[in-house]
């Protein structure tokens, strides 16, 4: 299994203007990211995509990259936008990296910097839940939605608040009662590239789930989750 492993990082986030350069104890998410890689236990390739000249920079200047293995790639403005889609980002890196390297890659491995407490040990893990079964095209982190779940979810249609899943009443059960309901995290996605490719998805079914529990999850998109990321990394010592 020859896996490329692609770090995404787009310099126009509007929740937090260079999302990607904030600091969590002294270290960029760039940072955080690119370091994991040096926990994964096989020999992989990398890319590092970016749409920001001063990204590649920051890269080049604090991480520690072995460029024989690793490539900072500047992609197309027309893969930087809001509504660029991942998908196209990840087949633009694979193409960059396969004529860098000058390799045919089988499987991506996608880690977002907005993931900062994402282990080396859970990429190893997925990467091994996802090789002892190759019935599966693709892998996914997921987390448990907890209270957030789809039977307490509601619509506003003509102004009256309606139930998201129509279940003929009120669903007033604790959420302890409630099926388990799960929700991609953000952490890990890996796949086929072949499927991927053909099927023109990300996770090409079937998809296998890697649950994250048991260490803090948080995916950054806002300030209120940069300081939640800060208070624990902080006060839990993670990171």
């Amino acid at each position: 299994m020859d896996i490329l492993a692609i770090i995404p990082s787009r310099s126009g986030s509007k929740g937090i203007p260079n999302k990607n350069l904030s600091e969590i104890k002294g270290r960029s998410l760039i940072q955080i990211t690119i370091d994991s890689l040096a926990g994964i236990e096989r020999p992989i390739h990398s890319v590092f995509t970016t749409d920001c000249d001063d990204y590649i920079i920051h890269a080049s200047k604090n991480c520690e990259i072995d460029y024989c293995r690793h490539l900072l790639h500047k992609r197309p403005l027309s893969l930087a936008s809001d509504t660029s889609l991942t998908l196209d980002v990840v087949l633009d890196a694979v193409k960059a990296a396969s004529y860098h390297f000058q390799r045919n890659f089988s499987h991506y491995l996608l880690l977002q910097p907005t993931c900062p407490f994402r282990s080396s040990q859970q990429i190893n893990q997925a990467i091994s839940s996802y090789e002892r079964d190759l019935y599966y095209q693709s892998i996914a982190s997921v987390i448990s939605v907890d209270a957030w779940h789809p039977l307490r979810m509601k619509r506003i249609v003509n102004g009256e608040l309606v139930n998201l899943i129509d279940t003929g009443h009120e669903d007033m059960r604790p959420r302890q009662s409630l099926p388990k309901v799960y929700i991609r995290s953000g952490d890990i996605y890996m796949g086929n590239l072949d499927a991927v490719f053909r099927e023109r998805t990300l996770l090409p079914r079937p998809v296998k789930p890697f649950l994250i529990e048991g260490s803090p999850h948080v995916n950054i998109d806002t300030e209120i989750d940069l300081l939640v990321a800060r208070l624990l990394a902080k006060e839990k010592e993670y990171l």
